[in-house]
């Protein structure tokens, strides 16, 4: 019988070494388990289910290391930050005018033929 795990046990571990070019993945993370089946289905060159556990909740896979990335957010400078507010009223100004039509996401209002 599977017991329910606290949260807190629900764990993510991504191992690797210096000398295998392979990461191994073990995840209770659902978003996670999706996205790596997702890219066994269509990589399966590259990204191999090793085994499931604890019901189908844990799994562990292997993957590419050159996968494993570290990429945190970016950090605006309050001239950026100033810079976007305004270009979002500036956009918000041009729908409420009715120059940008906010159905067509990809038109800039510059490229609106008047």
């Amino acid at each position: 019988m599977i017991m329910n795990m606290a949260r807190y046990e629900q764990e993510t571990i991504i191992g690797f070494n210096e000398e295998e070019k392979t990461a191994g993945i073990y995840t209770h993370n659902k978003v996670l388990r999706q996205k790596l089946e997702a890219l066994a289905r269509d990589r399966p060159e590259d990204c191999r289910l090793v085994k499931v556990s604890r019901s189908g909740r844990a799994v562990d896979y292997t993957i590419p290391k050159s996968w494993i990335k570290i990429a945190p957010p970016r950090i605006a400078s309050e001239a950026q930050k100033e810079a976007s507010r305004k270009a979002i009223e500036k956009a918000v100004d041009q729908i409420e005018m009715g120059l940008i039509d906010t159905c067509d996401a990809t038109e800039l209002p510059d490229q609106k033929e008047k």
